[in-house]
């Protein structure tokens, strides 16, 4: 017989994709329904809106992020191919969006860069499992997950205003005042950024994780995964080198993209079930390819079971750091609580 289930969920946070911009709150709404039409079939799709706020101002100037709006949504198919054995696939990704973001402008300034993004990428699973439904509950059954994935970032960017010494100034006046006096480098970066600039970054996944089930009520879990990437330094996509005609300054502009790229990661994950409720918590460390940055990253949920209904309530944190201290960190989390109707 056919079943399914559709969950509702809500929360906010404070988000911060780059050490180099000011953090900035969100608030988001999650949509999520569950299909399975036979036994060994299981399809899912969610669509997810989050509303970014504006952020407090950069330091040193009165610039600050606006607000935006970002649709993203996910597809998952799962099939059993035996009693052990299952094979899943995920198809993801989120529509453009545009923000403008304050962020460095050159070495001596800041700017709102006009920063759209998007992404797109897919996935694939094979999960091995020794559990078996008709059997004797065993004191322990385990579980191995090896995956696949691809995703693909794009980022277009365009000067809106810069801040100068006499106070912000839309691009298109302070090109004006280039225009009337002589050309200087500021001129000639701030005439380049102005137009738009264009990059992506493809990352690819692999990853495995092996879980041990106690007596059907704890899971110990263990996941990895290693990150590879097109690009020699993949933390510089979104950011943008001009170097004017006759001068041997190379002047940077950009925002870069909403996140850091990893190189590799490991979380180890406790998670157990009583009558009506379970628990999970979770740990990860991250180590980026933007040099001298890891991310530390905590995390967990809790669900009550009331007959057909579920509540839950779940939550995280994470820090990403200069284990020298000798860079700006930065700091992001995550706060939701959830209604799940399964019928």
């Amino acid at each position: 017989m056919a079943s399914g289930g559709v969950t509702v969920e809500a929360g906010g946070g404070q988000s911060t994709p780059q050490p180099n911009v000011q953090p900035a709150p969100f608030e988001y709404q999650k949509l999520t329904g569950v299909y399975e039409p036979t036994e060994t079939l299981s399809l899912d799709a969610s669509v997810r809106l989050q509303h970014d706020l504006e952020s407090s101002p950069t330091p040193g100037t009165t610039l600050r992020s606006n607000e935006d709006r970002i649709w993203a949504g996910a597809f998952n198919a799962n099939l059993d191919l035996g009693k052990h054995l299952a094979l899943g696939a995920e198809l993801s990704g989120a529509v453009p969006s545009s923000r403008q973001i304050a962020s460095q402008f050159s070495s001596n300034s800041n700017a709102l860069m006009v920063a759209k993004n998007s992404n797109l990428g897919a996935s694939a699973d094979l999960v091995y499992d020794t559990f078996d439904e008709n059997a004797a509950a065993r004191a322990l059954d385990v579980s191995l997950d090896l995956s696949l994935g691809y995703t693909r970032y794009w980022n277009t960017q365009s000067l809106a205003e810069l801040d100068t010494r006499a106070g912000p100034q839309t691009a298109s006046s302070y090109l004006a005042t280039c225009a009337s006096a002589s050309t200087t480098p500021s001129c000639e970066v701030a005439s380049r950024a102005a137009g738009s600039s264009s990059a992506s970054l493809g990352q690819a996944r692999v990853g495995a994780s092996v879980t041990g089930t106690i007596a059907e009520r704890t899971d110990v879990t263990l996941d990895g995964a290693y990150y590879a990437y097109g690009q020699a330094n993949p933390d510089q996509v979104g950011f943008f080198t001009y170097r004017a005609p006759g001068t041997s300054q190379k002047d940077v502009y950009g925002a870069g993209l909403p996140l850091i790229p990893p190189r590799w990661s490991v979380r180890p994950e406790l998670a157990h079930r009583w009558k009506t409720l379970s628990a999970r918590i979770w740990y990860q460390f991250s180590d980026y390819t933007l040099a001298d940055y890891v991310g530390h990253a905590v995390g967990g949920k809790v669900e009550l079971k009331l007959g057909d209904w579920r509540v839950y309530a779940s939550g995280s944190y994470r820090a990403d750091v200069s284990p020298g201290g000798t860079e700006t960190s930065a700091h992001s989390w995550t706060g939701g609580v959830g209604l799940t109707r399964k019928f």
